[in-house]
C-alpha cells in the first residue's frame, strides 16, 4: 500500500477527486464593499474599523477592475460577491445604478458574471424585493444566531435585531426573495446543544442554512478562546440531526461534505479551500484589495494595494498576496499538516481564522480538531456511492 501524509493513498483519492473537480472550474469569486456603513452593531464584527461608502464615479472604475482582475485569473465564470457594511445602506437608486453599469463592463467580456448579495435586511422593503429577484438571483444570505447574544441594531437591544429580522423575512419571502440563513454559534449555542440549534431553523422554514466557526478581531473575546473540542461535538450531533429528520433543508458545510466524500463535483466552502489566493480577492469601493474582506476591512498591514492607484500587476504580485500563497506549502512542511489524513480536504483550514486566535495566518486554523471530528464522522457514517443532500449549496466567503 502507498501512503501519502499518513493516509493510503486509494482511502484518499475520493477527497481529492472533489477537490481537483472543484479547483477545475476556474470561479473566480470577487467579494465586493462597495459601502462600509451599517445599521447594525454586532459585537464580533471585523468590520467596525472602517467607514465611508462608494460614489457615483467610482461605480464605472470599480467594475472595470473586476473585469481585468478576472481576465488576468483566466477565470471561466465570476461571482460578484455584495457585502458590507450593509448594502441596503446605500440607497436602491444608488444600487441600481451601480448593477446597470456593471452589465455595460462586463458586456465587454466573454466571462460569465453574476452578482449574489449578502444583507442584514433592517431597511428591506418591496422596492428591494423586484431588484433582486431581477439582478441577485431571488436569493439573499442573511444572518441569524440561536440563540441571539452578540447581533444588535445601532442603539437597539438584542432582542430587536431577532424581531425584525423575522418581520423583514416575511415580506422578503412573500416577494419571492429567499432569504438563506448564516449562523454562528456561540457559547450559548454549544449549551443549548446541536439539536435545540437545528429544531429552531427547521421550525423557521430555512431552506438553506450555512453554519461558520465564529471568530472575532477582538483578541479578548469569546470567540478567541473557544473550546473547539466542543465544537466538533456540536458539528457532529448537527450532522445526526439533519440525517434522522431526512435533510429537510440543505447545512452547509455538512452537504458539501458528504458531496465530497461521495464523489460528488459540489464545491467545498472557502474555508477549505486548496489555495484561496488562485480563487479569491476582496475589493472595496477605493479599489483597496486583499484576501478576503475580514483582511481588508480590519487589518491594513495585509492588504494587496489598490487597483485604482497602484494597478493590477503590481496588487497581483504584492508580497501579501504572494505570502497568502504560500501558506499550504508552509503548512504542508509541518508534521500536524503534512501527516494528516484530511490534508487533501482541508488545507489547513483558514487562515483569518489562524490569525485572530493565533496571531499567525500561516498557522493551522484554531478549529482543527473540531473539523477532523467532523471529517470522521462523515467518513465512518456516509459510504462512498451514498446519495447526500441534493440541494445545492450555498455560495458564501468567510
Amino acid at each position: 500500500m502507498t501512503w501519502s501524509h499518513g493516509k493510503p493513498i486509494a482511502e484518499r483519492r475520493i477527497w481529492k477527486m472533489a477537490i481537483r473537480d472543484a479547483d477545475s472550474r476556474r470561479r473566480l469569486s470577487i467579494v465586493f464593499l462597495p459601502t462600509y456603513v451599517c445599521d447594525c452593531s454586532c459585537d464580533y464584527c471585523f468590520e467596525l474599523r472602517r467607514s465611508g461608502h462608494i460614489v457615483d464615479d467610482d461605480w464605472t472604475p470599480r467594475f472595470r477592475e473586476m473585469r481585468a482582475l478576472a481576465e488576468r485569473f483566466e477565470a471561466e465564470s465570476v461571482v460578484v460577491y455584495w457585502q458590507g457594511g450593509e448594502i441596503l445602506t446605500l440607497g436602491i437608486d444608488s444600487v441600481r445604478r451601480g448593477l446597470d453599469i456593471a452589465d455595460e463592463v462586463f458586456s465587454q467580456t466573454t466571462i460569465p458574471f453574476e452578482h449574489r448579495l449578502q444583507t442584514n435586511l433592517m431597511s428591506y422593503n418591496n422596492q428591494w424585493g423586484v431588484l433582486i429577484r431581477s439582478r441577485f438571483g431571488t436569493r439573499v444570505g442573511s444572518s441569524l444566531d440561536f440563540p441571539n447574544k452578540h447581533r444588535r441594531i445601532k442603539n437597539g437591544k438584542i432582542g430587536d435585531y431577532e424581531r425584525v429580522w423575522a418581520g423583514m423575512r416575511g415580506r422578503a419571502e412573500a416577494d419571492g426573495v429567499e432569504v438563506s440563513v448564516i449562523s454562528l454559534p456561540n457559547e450559548d449555542t454549544l449549551r443549548l446543544g446541536a439539536k435545540a440549534f437545528y429544531e429552531h431553523f427547521a421550525e423557521l422554514g430555512i431552506k438553506r442554512l450555512q453554519v461558520n466557526p465564529p471568530f472575532s478581531s477582538d483578541p479578548g473575546s469569546f470567540f478567541s478562546r473557544c473550546d473547539t473540542a466542543a465544537y466538533g461535538r456540536f458539528f457532529v450531533d448537527l450532522l445526526h440531526s439533519w440525517r434522522d429528520d431526512g435533510r429537510r433543508f440543505m447545512i452547509s458545510p455538512l452537504a458539501q461534505l458528504e458531496a465530497a466524500w461521495t464523489g460528488d463535483k459540489r464545491e467545498l466552502p472557502c474555508i477549505w479551500s486548496p489555495d484561496c489566493s488562485r480563487s479569491l480577492i476582496a475589493m472595496d469601493y477605493t479599489g483597496s484589495c486583499a484576501q478576503c474582506d475580514c483582511w481588508l476591512s480590519s487589518w491594513p498591514d495585509f492588504l494587496f494595494g489598490s487597483v485604482a492607484t497602484d494597478g493590477i500587476d503590481a496588487v497581483l504580485d504584492s508580497p501579501a498576496r504572494r505570502a497568502f500563497a504560500r501558506r499550504a506549502s508552509i503548512l504542508l512542511e509541518r508534521d500536524e499538516c503534512g501527516l494528516c489524513e484530511y490534508w487533501d480536504l482541508c488545507r489547513g483550514g483558514c487562515p483569518v481564522r489562524a490569525f485572530t486566535m493565533r496571531g499567525d495566518f500561516h498557522a493551522r486554523d484554531p478549529y482543527c480538531q473540531a473539523y477532523k471530528t467532523l471529517f470522521s464522522a462523515i467518513v465512518h457514517d456516509c459510504e462512498p456511492g451514498e446519495t447526500g443532500s441534493q440541494v445545492s449549496p450555498m455560495h458564501k466567503v468567510g
